[in-house]
């Protein structure tokens, strides 16, 4: 098993457990993302665009993380990856698959029948792509979430609900996105 898997492994098997009160494995999960990067970018047989895409189910474990940028540039990203991504709630997430996913393709059930299959969605967001220094910005764990429904096909628009609420700052953030 790679650096990476082990990471991914460990940040899934800490999301499945009933968080405890107060406490939150955001850091932890920070870490992972990390350390995965650094892993993509040593490997030659992963290209820069994939290096950490918009979402990636992970077969190990059963993950499905999510990747989400609130706040995209054109200058950025192509027009066929803005994808309209913002907080409904403290609990709600309107989140957009990639543009050619259709519920019934194999990564549109994982998104949609996620317990059914056994898999184990996972968000992650940040603000920006890059940070005011120009480094690439880090993502912040969301932890779980659960499908509420989705609409659409081409992409699918999808609302999950957190298992914890959104902290207010990330909400305040994400609801202008929206």
């Amino acid at each position: 098993m790679s650096k990476c898997d082990r990471n991914v492994t460990f940040v899934a098997s800490c999301a499945a457990e009933e968080p405890k009160s107060g406490t939150r494995i955001g850091h932890m999960a920070r870490i992972c993302l990390t350390e995965a990067n650094n892993y993509n970018q040593m490997s030659s047989n992963v290209t820069p665009a994939k290096r950490i895409a918009q979402f990636r189910y992970h077969s190990a474990t059963g993950a499905n993380l999510l990747f989400v940028t609130l706040r995209k540039s054109e200058k950025e990203y192509s027009p066929s990856t803005m994808y309209e991504d913002f907080a409904l709630s403290a609990q709600n997430f309107h989140w957009q698959s990639q543009s050619r996913t259709q519920p019934d393709s194999k990564k549109g059930r994982r998104h949609w029948k996620h317990e059914e299959l056994g898999v184990l969605p996972l968000l992650f967001i940040r603000e920006r792509k890059k940070t005011e220094h120009n480094t690439t910005a880090p993502y912040i764990f969301l932890g779980p979430v659960t499908y509420i429904e989705h609409t659409g096909e081409q992409p699918m628009n999808v609302i999950w609900r957190l298992r914890t609420p959104m902290p207010s700052d990330w909400l305040r953030v994400a609801r202008l996105t929206g």
